[in-house]
């Protein structure tokens, strides 16, 4: 079961709806005073950021994708979740490129992530995130 809530997003930029992914849900009501608490537990905070693919890569994955990932998923787990699912087994690739390798350039909202914390680069609701592999010709 998902809920929305809201929580500071990582830019500080104000406040963003996340889905929360909900585990269990318990009912306590206090007869005496009429008051019903409704407690959740929550497995995780969702966010979802955009993905858009390049070139050869665009080809081999899709060039544009949605995706949902928990709070705290890193450049690393997105590229992994993308070679999950659209059906690449080699761990670390997309399609033939490899991922925190010399030939794919990755932007986080038109940033490099060799500038951010590489592979490493913590992900934000909301996230415009570009894979695209280096141009090179004469």
């Amino acid at each position: 079961m998902s809920i929305i809530g809201s929580k500071r997003g990582c830019s500080g930029a104000g406040f963003n709806k996340r889905a929360l992914h909900v585990t269990g849900m318990r009912v306590l009501t206090s007869p005496p005073l009429g008051i019903t608490f409704i407690l959740y537990a929550v497995d995780s905070v969702l966010m979802k950021v955009k993905v858009r693919l390049f070139g050869d890569v665009a080809e081999m994955v899709g060039s544009k994708h949605s995706i949902e990932l928990k709070d705290d998923s890193t450049i690393l787990s997105l590229t992994n979740r993308i070679q999950r699912e659209t059906g690449h087994s080699r761990g670390g690739y997309l399609g033939e490129f490899k991922v925190g390798g010399p030939d794919l350039a990755i932007m986080v909202n038109g940033k490099n992530i060799q500038l951010l914390d590489g592979l490493q680069t913590k992900l934000c609701e909301e996230d415009d995130i570009a894979i695209m592999p280096f141009v090179v010709g004469g």
